[in-house]
């Protein structure tokens, strides 16, 4: 991976972690990288297959951490309702 590469992968990761669960389009992130469109989208596959992002829809991504602090809201919130309101979560 080129030295332009290596940045922009870390810029990504770091626009997803440091935004929690309001995270940015995916397209605003790519477009202010200094590498091209292609090689930008080629890191965002890289960067899901590490498992550092995950993709819910095209345009929403979160980081890692931020889908498993939701995992764990959702998980805790679902402990003070009634047994029939209660609901797992969706594998997609």
């Amino acid at each position: 991976m080129k030295d332009d590469e290596a940045k922009s992968k870390k810029t990504i990761e770091q626009a997803f972690a440091s935004a929690g669960l309001k995270v940015p389009s995916l397209k605003e992130v790519l477009a202010g990288l200094k590498v091209d469109k292609v090689r930008a989208q080629k890191i965002v596959t890289l960067l899901l297959r590490e498992k550092a992002l995950v993709k819910i829809s095209d345009d929403l991504v979160f980081h890692h951490s931020a889908s498993i602090r939701f995992s764990a809201r959702k998980s805790s919130r679902s402990k003070h309702l009634p047994e029939d309101r209660r609901r797992p979560l969706s594998k997609t």
